[in-house]
């Protein structure tokens, strides 16, 4: 099993060959960004987003709510959800907020001791694989690390 940490970082986005840097939340799996096991850029548009990344530079109450519901989605206090109803867990999106633009989900599998990211992949709306991950193995966390670590944001977005 692995430990799942989340981390503030920094990313470098250019946007019409201007540079903008912005926060972001990231998973990191035993000290190594999942972004960097996965072999996508978050530095790109394309998965620079998720709904931590709220807690980092929004503190409105609407910020605050998104935070909310996705951490009680990773603890599976709520079911998964996204704009496919695949029930799948989001872990990074387009900056748009848009799930149709493609995102990198699992399936979350919470059992008594262990919580496993399952079948972590490409997803979008013509369910093809458009854009190429490196295959992982399925990912077991021990359960009470995990849920200390989305409860700490879960209190500190409070």
């Amino acid at each position: 099993m692995v430990v799942i940490l989340i981390k503030r970082i920094t990313l470098h986005i250019k946007i019409d060959k201007k540079a903008y840097n912005q926060y972001a939340a990231e998973f990191f799996i035993d000290d190594k960004p999942l972004s960097e096991i996965l072999g996508i850029d978050r530095n790109s548009l394309a998965f620079i987003d998720n709904d931590i990344n709220s807690f980092y530079y929004k503190k409105k109450q609407q910020s605050k709510s998104i935070v909310k519901d996705y951490i009680e989605q990773c603890i599976g206090k709520k079911n998964p959800f996204n704009q496919f109803n695949s029930n799948r867990l989001v872990l990074y999106r387009c900056h748009c907020g848009c799930d149709y633009c493609g995102v990198i989900s699992c399936r979350l599998n919470i059992k008594e001791n262990i919580v496993i990211w399952e079948d972590v992949r490409y997803e979008n709306e013509d369910n093809d694989d458009a854009m190429k991950i490196k295959n992982i193995n399925d990912i077991s966390f021990e359960k009470k690390q995990y849920m200390s670590e989305f409860e700490k944001i879960l209190q500190q977005n409070e």
